[in-house]
């Protein structure tokens, strides 16, 4: 769009800092660090000498900011014991991606880049609204498009009551790939 200007995330919030609503300063802290758009250092810049600046930054600190190969949430932590149980080969965790035509840089929880597979772990109450669900099929088809990789979604409950057929499954595919 020609002409239009586009206000960086760190911009917004601090614009949204000096508004005088810390709760829905509070939400949009989590949903940019939800989406991965959180960017401390822009954030301390953009806010630099402007209203709400320590508030800001306070709710930013306490955000637990996702960096490649950290396990994030108690999804990932489990998803990482059930592997190492099962001898998985290491994996690469929250591996950066980038997708073109659009343009987006994405984080797949796991990535086995030598069997073309990768494991999306999906929490309910951000993968299931209607939104989020659509978003998340046009991502794995997009991935699996351009990367070649075959995009697994595995969930909390199904991790919890049936990890031997998850693993079961996911050595079926990893050797598939292997030997493809």
């Amino acid at each position: 769009m020609e002409g239009m200007q586009v206000a960086s995330v760190a911009r917004c919030l601090a614009d949204l800092a000096g508004s005088g609503s810390p709760g829905l300063l509070a939400t949009a802290v989590r949903e940019a660090e939800f989406q991965r758009l959180l960017d401390p250092p822009a954030v301390a810049a953009a806010s630099v000498n402007r209203p709400g600046a320590v508030a800001l930054g306070r709710l930013v600190r306490e955000t637990r900011i996702p960096v490649a190969g950290d396990l994030r949430h108690k999804l990932e932590r489990r998803f990482a014991v059930l592997l190492r149980e099962q001898g998985f080969p290491t994996a690469q965790v929250n591996h950066r991606l980038v997708l073109l035509d659009p343009w987006q840089e994405i984080f797949l929880d796991a990535v086995w880049w030598e069997a073309g597979l990768a494991v999306e772990l999906d929490g309910r109450q951000a993968h299931l609204t209607p939104r989020a669900f659509e978003a998340d099929r046009a991502r794995d088809r997009r991935v699996a498009a351009q990367h070649c990789l075959r995009v697994v979604r595995v969930t909390w409950r199904q991790l919890e009551r049936e990890p031997g057929a998850i693993a079961a499954d996911l050595w079926t595919l990893y050797r598939r790939g292997l030997a493809a």
